[in-house]
């Protein structure tokens, strides 16, 4: 799996979790091209690195390219609130299908994510769903509502084991080529 799939919100108790330290070797090994400084690629290929032997496979440098300094979660359905996150000056919109919709509007939620996936101007902004866990009945209907116009990644909460990645990994690969999507093109 070359996604970079992260858990959001704090760790869970005694469970261990990748972590990503700085190595300030790589510093010279990078030239500062592009505008980006020599750090922030040497802290990009520690990330992938670190995070390639914490999932146990080589991850691609797309997979842990973006620096984020804010993320904005923005409530699933609320038109008037995505019209001030767009206006915002977050780095990501993370339009949010899980806590922020009650069950009864979840249906609902998801089209109108959807539209908004395929219709509304992000300019440089990330946008991601946060989706709703693989154990509700909510899981793999987001993923399938949202792929037509797909987000840039999903954020997957309390995800609890590896085994529940892997299978959003599954049904991304899926869905991609139903879509006719690059393969792993989504994060």
């Amino acid at each position: 799996m070359d996604r970079a799939i992260a858990p959001m919100g704090p760790p869970a108790p005694f469970k261990s979790q990748p972590v990503v330290l700085f190595d300030h070797a790589n510093v010279d090994r990078f030239p500062a091209s592009h505008g980006i400084p020599r750090a922030v690629s040497a802290a990009r290929e520690t990330a992938r690195r670190d995070l390639s032997v914490a999932f146990g496979k080589e991850l691609t440098n797309h997979a842990v390219t973006r620096l984020r300094r804010s993320l904005h979660f923005v409530p699933g359905g609320n038109d008037r609130m995505l019209a001030k996150a767009l206006g915002s000056n977050a780095d990501s919109l993370i339009l949010d299908l899980e806590d922020a919709v009650t069950p009864e509007r979840k249906d609902e939620a998801r089209g109108v994510v959807a539209s908004w996936l395929a219709e509304a101007d992000f300019g440089a902004k990330e946008k991601t769903v946060r989706m709703n866990p693989l154990d509700t009945p909510w899981g793999f209907a987001d993923l399938e509502a949202t792929m037509a116009t797909p987000p840039d990644a999903y954020v997957v909460p309390k995800p609890e084991t590896g085994e529940g990645l892997n299978a959003i990994d599954v049904e991304l690969s899926r869905l991609e080529r139903l879509h006719g999507h690059p393969h792993r093109g989504i994060g």
